[in-house]
């Protein structure tokens, strides 16, 4: 009889679906109806030997998306205004320009990157999906996987459990990852 009991009882634990791991259709609606996003976050891009860094302020309406280089102080101030959904960004700063070490793919920038995450996260479910951890941080891990011009892409994206909110990113281009992203806060409004 008690081995009946625990077969029915780790039955019904199996099929109550007692995952805490959030669907990733139900992330990507809290990004559809968000009104406004804020963010602050630190860039890394690495090109060889070289790791440029950058702090970035964000800021997105369903009109549009600014983005303002925060850091290194050299690039400091220099503001991009980005279409809500992509595209080419338009700097605003007098006679000054970012240079990223980049090629110019849409969404893999450093000023553009979090605009091409939560453009992702809003239209598309990723190619995979797992439970994983980030910095102590019990999270959803999504890979979306794009091909551009004969140029494999791919971007992983941890967000945050409990709440959706987008916590760390990394980026590839030909199974090289290039740069990565660590978000220090995130505001869904």
């Amino acid at each position: 009889m008690k081995r009946l009991t625990a077969l029915i009882a780790a039955l019904a634990l199996l099929l109550c679906g007692c995952s805490s791991a959030p669907d990733i259709r139900d992330v990507g609606e809290l990004y559809r109806k968000a009104g406004e996003v804020a963010a602050q976050a630190q860039v890394a891009v690495m090109a060889g030997d070289a790791v440029m860094s950058y702090a970035i302020d964000y800021r997105w309406t369903a009109q549009e998306a600014r983005v303002s280089i925060t850091a290194p102080e050299a690039l400091a101030g220099i503001t991009a205004k980005l279409s809500s959904t992509g595209g080419q960004a338009v700097i605003e700063y007098e006679g000054t320009s970012a240079e990223t070490l980049l090629p110019g793919i849409p969404g893999y920038t450093p000023v553009d990157a979090l605009n091409g995450v939560l453009a992702d996260l809003r239209g598309n479910l990723p190619q995979t999906q797992g439970s994983a951890e980030w910095d102590g941080l019990a999270c959803l891990l999504a890979t979306y996987t794009s091909q551009t011009d004969g140029t494999e892409l791919e971007k992983h994206i941890w967000l945050e459990q409990e709440s959706g909110a987008v916590r760390h990113c990394e980026f590839f281009v030909d199974g090289q990852m290039f740069m990565a992203m660590d978000i220090v806060s995130l505001s869904i409004f």
